[in-house]
């Protein structure tokens, strides 16, 4: 018994903090946030290296 009382108080528990998670990023969105990862380069970088990347000789494995 005292094992289903446990069980019924950790999924009240895990309800709870998925409502919470749920209820945060509807808060953030609306504040008009970004939830991603942040991108590692910036739009100039990247295009430099696609420009570099075009121009650059391939080698390829000898056998």
């Amino acid at each position: 018994m005292m094992v289903s009382v446990l069980a019924a108080v950790l999924e009240f528990q895990r309800d709870m903090i998925s409502e919470n998670t749920r209820e945060g990023v509807a808060a953030a969105e609306a504040a008009g946030k970004t939830l991603d990862r942040p991108a590692a380069l910036d739009q100039d970088k990247a295009a430099t290296i696609v420009e570099a990347s075009g121009t650059a000789r391939s080698h390829r494995a000898r056998t």
